[in-house]
């Protein structure tokens, strides 16, 4: 009764996968690893064009040497969310991150796959020109993952 009744088991889950959308977003919660985030750097800054080229050549591990200009230095210029990521653990990694600039412009941002155990940048360039960033000094941005995946 019990090889049975593992069998009958075993052929709904079966059943349940075949039927389930084919789309590879389906199978990500099978990874959902909130608990993998130390292992990711990230790090944030909004630029010019002048300064993305620079962004992207330079492997420093702080963007230290790119202080973030004021809001008034941002004015009028075509600005973009600069955000890259470092992977140092030992699984892949991919989701969404939330982005909020000022506490007023709100971006989702799909990660896609990051290696694991590596020490090299991965980059996500969004065009932000048009956000009006006069509230404060500096803009400020928050992220946080809402969606990460392990794997």
């Amino acid at each position: 009764m019990r090889r049975q009744s593992g069998m009958i088991f075993l052929i709904a889950i079966i059943t349940l996968f075949i039927a389930a959308p084919q789309s590879e977003a389906s199978w990500d919660f099978m990874f959902s690893n909130k608990k993998y985030e130390p292992n990711l750097t990230v790090q944030t800054i909004i630029v010019t064009k002048d300064q993305l080229c620079e962004l992207i050549k330079d492997e420093n591990d702080t963007l230290s040497k790119f202080t973030q200009q004021t809001s008034k230095e941002l004015s009028g210029k075509e600005i973009y969310l600069f955000v890259r990521i470092r992977n140092t653990g030992h699984k892949a990694a991919w989701g969404e991150l939330h982005s909020e600039i000022n506490k007023r412009y709100d971006y989702e941002i799909n990660v896609p796959w990051v290696g694991s155990g590596s020490n090299a940048w991965h980059h996500i360039i969004m065009y932000v020109t048009g956000i009006v960033l006069f509230e404060t000094d500096k803009p400020k941005i928050e992220m946080h993952w809402t969606n990460l995946y392990a794997k």
